[in-house]
């Protein structure tokens, strides 16, 4: 495998609404919300009208709940092989459950620590 030098890594500034299109790797800080950005390749994700397609890098003021990165159903499984989708969370007063495979769930007790 060759080595790979870096000279220089490419970082643009501004705030949140004026920073421009980042070129694919580049990265871009926005300076009035604080939020981190990295460009992505056009061609594999192409601008909308108006829009970047930039991907935002998870920080601690980055604005995104669980529920954005986690698959919440409404309802509880009613047996640890109720029909389900790996990754997918639900809870209720009592647990927190987590489907790890395929119609397969796990639950936790709620409690106070």
């Amino acid at each position: 495998m060759p080595i790979v030098q870096i000279s220089k890594i490419i970082h643009r500034t501004g705030s949140d609404d004026d920073l421009p299109q980042l070129d694919t790797g580049e990265i871009g800080f926005s300076t009035d919300e604080r939020r981190v950005y990295i460009g992505n390749d056009p061609i594999l994700y192409p601008p909308s009208t108006g829009l970047t397609t930039q991907t935002e890098l998870l920080t601690e003021v980055s604005d995104i709940s669980i529920a954005q990165v986690t698959d919440f159903v409404t309802t509880v499984p009613a047996t640890s092989t109720s029909t389900g989708i790996k990754g997918q969370v639900a809870y209720n007063a009592t647990y927190i459950y987590l489907c790890v495979a395929t119609n397969t769930w796990i639950r936790a007790l709620r409690n106070a620590w």
